[in-house]
Protein backbone atom coordinates (compact mmCIF):
# COMPACT_ATOMS: atom_id res chain seq x y z
CA UNK A 1 0.00 0.00 0.00
CA UNK A 2 1.02 3.55 -0.69
CA UNK A 3 2.21 5.67 2.43
CA UNK A 4 1.30 8.97 3.35
CA UNK A 5 3.65 11.72 2.50
CA UNK A 6 6.27 13.10 5.48
CA UNK A 7 7.70 15.77 6.34
CA UNK A 8 10.33 15.97 9.15
CA UNK A 9 11.29 18.98 11.28
CA UNK A 10 14.46 17.58 12.98
CA UNK A 11 14.90 17.47 16.96
CA UNK A 12 17.84 15.94 17.90
CA UNK A 13 21.78 16.69 17.79
CA UNK A 14 22.92 14.38 14.97
CA UNK A 15 20.15 14.92 12.61
CA UNK A 16 21.62 12.40 10.12
CA UNK A 17 18.42 12.14 8.11
CA UNK A 18 18.06 15.49 7.65
CA UNK A 19 21.57 16.44 6.87
CA UNK A 20 21.33 13.37 3.97
CA UNK A 21 18.18 15.22 2.51
CA UNK A 22 19.08 18.62 2.92
CA UNK A 23 16.77 19.77 5.01
CA UNK A 24 17.30 22.54 7.40
CA UNK A 25 17.56 22.25 11.35
CA UNK A 26 16.54 25.73 11.81
CA UNK A 27 12.42 25.00 13.15
CA UNK A 28 11.17 28.12 10.88
CA UNK A 29 13.12 27.11 7.44
CA UNK A 30 12.29 23.34 8.35
CA UNK A 31 8.43 23.63 8.46
CA UNK A 32 8.91 26.10 5.44
CA UNK A 33 10.53 23.28 3.54
CA UNK A 34 7.59 20.50 5.12
CA UNK A 35 4.98 22.52 3.74
CA UNK A 36 6.32 23.83 0.44
CA UNK A 37 9.53 21.20 -0.72
CA UNK A 38 7.98 18.31 -3.01
CA UNK A 39 8.08 14.98 -1.52
CA UNK A 40 10.53 12.23 -3.13
CA UNK A 41 11.16 8.91 -2.91
CA UNK A 42 13.04 7.68 -0.22
CA UNK A 43 14.32 3.30 0.27
CA UNK A 44 13.51 1.65 3.51
CA UNK A 45 15.48 -1.41 4.78
CA UNK A 46 13.69 -4.48 6.13
CA UNK A 47 15.54 -6.25 8.68
CA UNK A 48 14.77 -9.51 9.68
CA UNK A 49 16.34 -11.35 12.84
CA UNK A 50 15.26 -14.40 14.44
CA UNK A 51 13.46 -12.53 16.95
CA UNK A 52 11.96 -9.54 15.12
CA UNK A 53 10.91 -7.69 11.68
CA UNK A 54 11.81 -3.60 11.75
CA UNK A 55 12.45 -1.21 9.18
CA UNK A 56 15.69 1.40 9.10
CA UNK A 57 16.43 4.25 7.41
CA UNK A 58 19.85 5.18 7.83
CA UNK A 59 21.47 1.67 7.78
CA UNK A 60 22.11 -1.21 10.28
CA UNK A 61 25.44 -1.53 11.83
CA UNK A 62 27.07 -4.95 13.07
CA UNK A 63 30.15 -5.36 15.25
CA UNK A 64 32.03 -2.36 17.02
CA UNK A 65 29.52 0.31 16.83
CA UNK A 66 26.70 -1.59 17.33
CA UNK A 67 28.41 -2.89 20.50
CA UNK A 68 29.30 0.38 21.80
CA UNK A 69 25.57 1.42 21.09
CA UNK A 70 24.68 -1.46 23.64
CA UNK A 71 26.32 0.20 26.64
CA UNK A 72 24.66 3.66 25.66
CA UNK A 73 21.23 3.32 27.34
CA UNK A 74 19.72 7.39 27.21
CA UNK A 75 16.59 8.21 25.60
CA UNK A 76 18.89 10.08 22.70
CA UNK A 77 21.24 10.75 20.75
CA UNK A 78 21.83 14.05 23.15
CA UNK A 79 24.38 12.57 26.31
CA UNK A 80 27.54 12.96 24.40
CA UNK A 81 29.44 11.96 27.94
CA UNK A 82 27.44 9.27 27.44
CA UNK A 83 28.21 8.31 24.57
CA UNK A 84 32.12 8.95 25.07
CA UNK A 85 31.74 6.63 27.92
CA UNK A 86 30.01 4.08 25.73
CA UNK A 87 33.05 4.42 23.26
CA UNK A 88 35.78 4.11 25.62
CA UNK A 89 34.88 1.08 27.48
CA UNK A 90 34.19 -0.69 23.89
CA UNK A 91 37.46 0.23 22.60
CA UNK A 92 39.11 -0.83 25.61
CA UNK A 93 37.03 -4.33 25.34
CA UNK A 94 37.83 -4.38 21.55
CA UNK A 95 39.06 -8.05 19.67
CA UNK A 96 38.52 -8.03 15.82
CA UNK A 97 34.85 -9.73 15.10
CA UNK A 98 34.36 -12.87 12.77
CA UNK A 99 32.63 -11.64 9.90
CA UNK A 100 30.27 -13.59 7.39
CA UNK A 101 27.39 -11.91 4.83
CA UNK A 102 26.28 -12.85 1.85
CA UNK A 103 25.48 -10.01 -0.82
CA UNK A 104 23.31 -11.31 -3.48
CA UNK A 105 25.61 -13.67 -4.81
CA UNK A 106 28.65 -12.21 -3.50
CA UNK A 107 30.42 -14.00 -0.42
CA UNK A 108 31.69 -10.85 2.09
CA UNK A 109 33.99 -12.85 4.95
CA UNK A 110 36.51 -11.66 7.48
CA UNK A 111 38.47 -13.16 10.68
CA UNK A 112 39.81 -9.28 11.41
CA UNK A 113 36.56 -7.46 11.20
CA UNK A 114 35.88 -4.38 12.98
CA UNK A 115 32.45 -3.51 11.49
CA UNK A 116 30.05 -4.19 8.70
CA UNK A 117 27.59 -1.11 7.80
CA UNK A 118 24.86 -1.60 5.66
CA UNK A 119 24.19 2.18 4.53
CA UNK A 120 21.27 3.28 3.39
CA UNK A 121 22.32 7.36 4.01
CA UNK A 122 25.80 9.02 3.96
CA UNK A 123 25.57 9.53 8.25
CA UNK A 124 25.19 6.70 10.87
CA UNK A 125 25.34 7.45 14.99
CA UNK A 126 27.23 10.72 16.03
CA UNK A 127 27.50 11.99 12.53
CA UNK A 128 30.08 9.33 10.96
CA UNK A 129 30.33 9.98 7.30
CA UNK A 130 29.72 6.52 6.72
CA UNK A 131 29.36 6.57 3.01
CA UNK A 132 29.57 9.82 1.50
CA UNK A 133 27.94 10.00 -1.61
CA UNK A 134 25.14 7.90 -0.90
CA UNK A 135 21.86 8.01 -2.90
CA UNK A 136 19.12 7.04 -0.62
CA UNK A 137 16.70 6.53 -3.83
CA UNK A 138 18.47 4.07 -5.91
CA UNK A 139 16.96 0.73 -4.61
CA UNK A 140 20.55 -0.42 -3.18
CA UNK A 141 22.66 -0.31 -0.04
CA UNK A 142 26.04 -0.29 0.30
CA UNK A 143 27.79 -3.06 2.02
CA UNK A 144 31.03 -1.77 4.04
CA UNK A 145 33.15 -3.70 5.46
CA UNK A 146 36.54 -2.71 7.97
CA UNK A 147 39.23 -4.66 9.28
CA UNK A 148 41.07 -3.66 11.99
CA UNK A 149 43.29 -6.31 13.74
CA UNK A 150 43.71 -4.30 16.93
CA UNK A 151 42.62 -1.10 18.67
CA UNK A 152 45.55 0.80 17.30
CA UNK A 153 44.26 0.21 13.83
CA UNK A 154 40.41 0.67 15.25
CA UNK A 155 41.14 4.22 16.54
CA UNK A 156 42.82 5.29 13.23
CA UNK A 157 39.66 3.67 11.35
CA UNK A 158 37.48 6.02 13.58
CA UNK A 159 38.53 8.73 13.30
CA UNK A 160 38.81 8.43 9.28
CA UNK A 161 35.25 7.24 9.17
CA UNK A 162 34.28 10.65 11.18
CA UNK A 163 35.65 12.41 8.17
CA UNK A 164 34.19 10.37 5.39
CA UNK A 165 38.10 9.07 4.97
CA UNK A 166 37.89 5.75 5.42
CA UNK A 167 37.00 4.36 1.50
CA UNK A 168 39.87 3.03 -0.27
CA UNK A 169 42.02 2.96 2.72
CA UNK A 170 43.88 -1.30 3.45
CA UNK A 171 41.48 -2.87 5.04
CA UNK A 172 37.81 -0.92 4.06
CA UNK A 173 35.84 -2.85 1.19
CA UNK A 174 32.48 -1.14 -0.20
CA UNK A 175 29.90 -3.67 -2.11
CA UNK A 176 27.02 -2.45 -3.61
CA UNK A 177 23.57 -4.89 -2.98
CA UNK A 178 20.16 -5.04 -3.07
CA UNK A 179 19.97 -7.71 0.07
CA UNK A 180 22.54 -9.14 2.45
CA UNK A 181 22.36 -12.18 4.70
CA UNK A 182 24.15 -11.69 7.73
CA UNK A 183 25.64 -15.12 8.60
CA UNK A 184 27.50 -14.73 11.94
CA UNK A 185 26.17 -13.67 14.98
CA UNK A 186 27.12 -10.54 15.79
CA UNK A 187 25.85 -7.00 17.74
CA UNK A 188 23.76 -5.10 15.99
CA UNK A 189 21.55 -1.88 15.87
CA UNK A 190 19.16 -0.96 13.10
CA UNK A 191 19.39 3.09 12.80
CA UNK A 192 19.60 3.61 16.85
CA UNK A 193 17.58 0.28 17.84
CA UNK A 194 19.95 -2.10 19.37
CA UNK A 195 18.92 -6.04 18.33
CA UNK A 196 21.30 -7.73 20.84
CA UNK A 197 23.95 -10.22 19.12
CA UNK A 198 22.26 -12.33 16.64
CA UNK A 199 22.31 -13.00 12.43
CA UNK A 200 19.84 -10.98 10.26
CA UNK A 201 18.65 -10.82 6.42
CA UNK A 202 18.28 -6.81 5.12
CA UNK A 203 16.52 -5.72 2.32
CA UNK A 204 15.63 -2.63 0.50
CA UNK A 205 12.05 -1.64 -0.01
CA UNK A 206 12.68 0.92 -3.08
CA UNK A 207 10.58 3.99 -2.80
CA UNK A 208 9.34 2.63 0.81
CA UNK A 209 8.88 6.55 1.89
CA UNK A 210 7.83 9.91 0.43
CA UNK A 211 9.40 12.92 2.22
CA UNK A 212 9.74 16.32 1.43
CA UNK A 213 13.28 17.47 0.80
CA UNK A 214 14.42 20.04 -1.48
CA UNK A 215 16.13 19.20 -4.75
CA UNK A 216 19.55 19.24 -5.92
CA UNK A 217 22.99 18.40 -4.65
CA UNK A 218 23.20 15.31 -1.81
CA UNK A 219 19.58 15.86 -2.15
CA UNK A 220 17.17 13.10 -3.39
CA UNK A 221 16.52 13.43 -7.67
Amino acid sequence: NRLPELALVPQGRANNIARALRIPTDRATALAVAAGAPARPLDAMRVETPARTIHALEGVSAGFQAEARSGYDADNSADLRQGARALARAVRDYEPYRIGARLDREELASRTGAQLFLSNLPYFGFGFQVDPGADPADGRVEAILMEAPSRAALLRLLAATYRGRHLGRPGVRRISTRHAELTEALPLVADAVPLGTTTATVSVEPARLRVAAPAGPGGMA
